[in-house]
């Protein structure tokens, strides 16, 4: 009971785990909010947990994080387009089904978001996030 309370704990968000830590293998050794396997788009947080934060990967390798204290404008448009406007940092959200990660944003469970690093949907996956277009204002 105790190592099925443990198994629970090593995942964030809706993901399978790896196929080695469902055999019962060795812990992963990365940080477990940060993305683990490359389809992986989004995580959330687990049993309806608020998040303090949110981050965003690029396929660049940059990472923005932003904070829902800042009390961020999600605006989604025909779940294809979802625009985050917060105090000093606007993103610009490309990709398919996009109203889960609205859904995740605006309760305050999404970890992060990462874009596609091709930035070709090959339909498999429930969301897809081509691109992301991020500007900050640095007045």
């Amino acid at each position: 009971m105790n190592q099925q309370r443990e198994n629970r704990k090593l995942l964030r968000g809706s993901f399978p785990k790896t196929s080695q830590e469902a055999k019962g293998g060795a812990r992963p050794s990365a940080d477990l909010r940060s993305p683990r396997m490359p389809e992986q788009a989004f995580a959330v947080t687990s049993n309806n947990e608020r998040a303090m934060r949110f981050k965003l990967h690029t396929r660049e390798g940059q990472v923005y994080s932003v904070p829902y204290s800042l009390l961020p404008v999600f605006v989604l448009s025909e779940g294809k387009e979802l625009r985050v406007i917060a105090h000093d940092i606007e993103a610009t959200i490309s990709g398919r089904n996009l109203d889960v990660i609205e859904d995740y944003l605006s309760g305050g469970q999404l970890l992060w978001l990462k874009e596609s690093p091709s930035g070709k949907d090959d339909g498999v996956s429930q969301v897809f996030i081509q691109r992301m277009d991020i500007q900050l204002n640095e007045d």
